[in-house]
């Protein structure tokens, strides 16, 4: 009879406090990775674990839908002017502003977020 070890993610001392709100995950990350008593296989099984449990990137879909619905918003507005425009009339200008807004918020959602460091922390004149 051949024997199977199964190997079981380890426990990482010392564990964040629930009440420390200052642990993100990158800083569970580094802790998983600096921990000298675990295997490398076991640590990419922790950061995998931790991957999956990251609720920022769990719900892909709201993003991706609030992309098609902008991006269907800012198409049926050009189309309106346009339509308008080929009959000579004058685009009602509530039409622009919500097109405007559209397309400023579907820029805002697509451009990548800032990140502040803790190295960026002196003022500059």
């Amino acid at each position: 009879m051949s024997e199977q070890t199964e190997t079981k993610p380890p426990t990482i001392n010392p564990a964040p406090s629930p009440t420390d709100n200052k642990t993100t995950l990158v800083d569970l990350m580094k802790m998983v990775l600096s921990d000298s008593k675990t295997t490398p296989e076991q640590k990419k099984m922790l950061i995998d674990e931790l991957r999956k449990n990251n609720p920022g990137a769990s719900d892909r879909w709201a993003y991706r839908w609030s992309v098609w619905i902008l991006g269907g918003a800012i198409i049926l507005t050009i189309l309106c002017v346009s339509i308008l425009a080929g009959f000579d009339a004058k685009p009602p200008e509530g039409l622009l502003a919500i097109g405007t807004g559209v397309v400023g918020a579907l820029a805002g959602l697509l451009s990548p977020a800032q990140r502040s460091t803790s190295d960026n922390t002196t003022s500059q004149p």
